[in-house]
């Protein structure tokens, strides 16, 4: 949709957005740049609710993949980017992929960074609780508390 002039702009994690700005786009701002660090996947409360096995599978899914990378040289990674992601070759080698983990809640202080930009560019408001957009019931970690 941004290649075809549908939207003005648009959120891209790596390997997209390396492949946008190829492509002529601008970086408006990087989570690097605000040094925050949270990613995440999203799914509607009527999934949360009616596709919990799917969920579990996605996310062991997710954590096999992590393995994978973090136990396989990069030029075999390039390949997979090349041949069954279908990034440019000329690409390949100069996107950077991240330090993937497992599947993880974000910390507070990165949700708290996220909340602060998103309040100043008046995405959302001063009320907003982190409880209503975050499903902790599917990741077990001690790096967040929140409460429902």
């Amino acid at each position: 949709m941004l290649e075809n002039g549908q939207i003005d702009a648009s959120l891209f994690p790596d390997p997209y957005a390396t492949i946008a700005m190829s492509n002529g786009h601008k970086s408006l701002t990087s989570t690097s740049e605000l040094n925050i660090s949270v990613t995440g996947t999203v799914f509607s409360a009527k999934a949360l609710k009616e596709k919990k096995k799917e969920i579990e599978l996605l996310i062991k899914g997710y954590n096999l993949g992590v393995d994978y990378i973090q136990n396989h040289p990069t030029d075999s990674l390039k390949e997979i980017l090349i041949e069954e992601i279908g990034i440019p070759e000329a690409l390949a080698g100069i996107i950077a992929l991240p330090q993937y983990t497992h599947a993880s809640l974000p910390s507070m202080d990165d949700l708290e960074k996220c909340a602060s930009w998103l309040i100043e560019k008046n995405i959302i408001h001063k009320s907003f609780q982190y409880a209503n957009v975050i499903d902790s019931s599917y990741i077990q970690s001690e790096q967040v508390n929140i409460e429902k």
